[in-house]
């Protein structure tokens, strides 16, 4: 039974690594694929993106953004997320989905940095946007740490066998007094 309980432990233990060292390397390689990772930080986009909620942000595409559409415009940390409401020739007009009124002015598409390509809602979206910040991915690298050192930390406990090698196990006493059995191999 504890052999059987030891393996599952060690089958979470291995799985629960993966899963952290998944989060501490795939917003590294987001990237290279030409998305980014955007926490979302305010309430103008509710209830579409809530405070603490993550979006993947794709390259804007090559063709105009259409009306209806979320956009980020301009670069972290003075980044937005409004949605096309207008578009005449270059200019877009936005508006936050929580907004009663169209943001003033308008916005040239060259400003538009990116377009949402993945909205990642509580609770995946608030973890992940914890370990996009530097004490959330320390904290992420210690757990990894911890996991892999933890069979090394953790107590032996003694195998059950007696140092002659028998079948008895820690506490298995002959008894005192006890008579015992005749031998087999005696005189006849």
């Amino acid at each position: 039974m504890r052999v059987r309980t030891a393996r599952a432990l060690s089958r979470v233990r291995w799985t629960a690594m993966i899963a952290l060292g998944v989060l501490l390397v795939v917003p590294l390689l987001l990237p290279l694929a030409g998305v980014r990772l955007v926490s979302v930080d305010g309430g103008s986009m509710a209830p579409t993106y809530r405070p603490g909620e993550a979006l993947l942000v794709a390259d804007p595409p090559a063709t105009r953004v259409g009306v209806g559409e979320p956009v980020l415009v301009g670069d972290p940390p003075a980044a937005y997320v409004h949605r096309v409401i207008a578009v005449d020739g270059d200019l877009l007009r936005l508006q936050g989905d929580a907004n009663a009124t169209a943001d003033p002015g308008t916005v040239h598409v060259s400003e538009v940095t990116g377009v949402i390509a993945v909205h990642l809602a509580h609770p995946a979206g608030a973890v992940v946007s914890a370990v996009t910040v530097l004490p959330g991915r320390i904290l992420l690298a210690g757990l990894v740490v911890l996991l892999l050192v933890l069979p090394v930390l953790a107590p032996r406990r003694p195998s059950g066998r007696s140092p002659a090698g028998d079948d008895r196990t820690a506490g298995d006493e002959p008894l005192r007094g006890a008579v015992a059995a005749p031998s087999t191999l005696g005189h006849r």
